[in-house]
């Protein structure tokens, strides 16, 4: 999925498929809470349809350890946008990226480019020869 994304939403995927962060948490993740020198995500807001808003328990709150894809990922997208906006991810204005209108639909990703990988068994019957 990741070789098959524009490069300049690379960044955005490696961040939501390696961290499991909820839409809105990414979507409201600021530079100040990515800790580069300790390689950690701090969930801390989010965004909801059309406002910052407090995360939906405490629970929600976390620190989430960068994995070494996520952080070159990060360091990528700092050269981007750190300079122009408090939000990670944002257009070319600063403006943080939308939670409505930016769905994903995996699925047509995932049927265009690897329908033929889905649709065939990844083992020959008897299974003597996977691939």
């Amino acid at each position: 999925m990741l070789a098959c994304a524009r490069e300049d939403y690379r960044a955005y995927f490696t961040v939501r498929f390696f961290t499991g962060m909820r839409t809105g948490e990414v979507h409201g993740l600021k530079w100040k809470y990515i800790g580069f020198e300790r390689r950690l995500t701090l969930v801390r807001e989010s965004i909801v349809p059309g406002d910052e808003d407090e995360l939906k328990s405490e629970d929600s709150q976390r620190d989430i350890q960068m994995t070494q894809v996520v952080y070159e990922a990060l360091r990528l997208q700092a050269k981007s946008t750190r300079k122009i906006s408090d939000y990670v991810f944002c257009n070319l204005a600063g403006r943080r990226a939308p939670v409505l209108g930016c769905g994903v639909d995996f699925h047509g990703i995932l049927t265009r480019h690897f329908h033929r990988k889905l649709t065939h068994p990844l083992c020959e019957p008897g299974g003597s020869r996977c691939g």
